[in-house]
């Protein structure tokens, strides 16, 4: 998944990236699973089924890295799929929740 903002990826060298994987290649328990769709984990981000696109999976902030742009523009025509506003929005916050730390209710 791209985290750097679309005016960053046209102009910088370097972009930032983190893995998505499928909901199904772990074991949550239901609880587990319904506190990441309800993003109470810092460090997981949710991304739900989009029928015959994607499968309901989670992107890994834990995993973040950069890669070269360059290398992103040659997988381009593999493109899934681009967050809605509200989806950028969630993620935004998500974002500053898993690198601000916030103190967490006890």
């Amino acid at each position: 998944m791209i985290l750097s903002q679309t005016c960053d990826v046209q102009r910088r060298k370097n972009i930032i990236i983190c893995p998505v994987y499928k909901v199904k290649d772990f074991e949550f328990s239901k609880d587990e699973l319904m506190k990441i769709k309800k993003r109470r984990t810092g460090y997981w981000f949710y991304l739900p089924e989009i029928e015959g696109v994607l499968e309901e999976s989670i992107a890994d902030f834990q995993t973040i890295f950069y890669a070269s742009r360059k290398l992103i523009e040659n997988y381009k025509s593999n493109k899934i799929a681009t967050l809605s506003d509200w989806g950028r929005h969630h993620l935004g916050w998500a974002l500053s929740g898993y690198f601000g730390r916030p103190i967490e209710s006890k």
